[in-house]
């Protein structure tokens, strides 16, 4: 029964983590749209705290994962992820045109997604003798 809990809050963790990652990055991708239109500081804040909260639930999830094989799979998943974001990112973000709020602003959920993945790896690393 108890692993049972332990797996549902686990997932419960994970899940929502993914939907609040995937509403901060809709609402910055709403905010970069329409730059020249509204951008204030309370919007780059609002975004900077989707992708604050996102990552502490997908941390709390990925701490909570047992398994070496989870933890694989959830690496191969942000590396992908991070790779996507990079092309992203770079597209935009070394214009010329581009001020540092702006270019702040393209690159959290890059950072995020890093440390996410760099926090999974590690933790990999850690419990690499515990066998998958």
């Amino acid at each position: 029964m108890k692993a049972k809990v332990s797996v549902l809050i686990r997932t419960i963790f994970i899940c929502i983590g993914f939907l609040v990652a995937f509403v901060a990055f809709a609402y910055n991708g709403l905010i970069l749209s329409d730059i020249p239109i509204s951008y204030t500081t309370s919007e780059a804040i609002t975004s900077q705290v989707f992708f604050f909260i996102a990552t502490g639930l997908l941390l709390i999830g990925l701490h909570s994962i047992q398994s070496n094989l989870g933890r694989s799979i959830t690496a191969s998943i942000f590396i992908l992820a991070f790779l996507f974001m990079v092309q992203v990112v770079w597209g935009g973000a070394l214009d010329a045109t581009s001020n540092s709020s702006v270019v702040q602003l393209q690159l959290a959920p890059v950072l995020h997604v890093g440390l996410l993945l760099l926090v999974n790896v590690y933790l990999l690393i850690k419990n690499w003798n515990d066998g998958f």
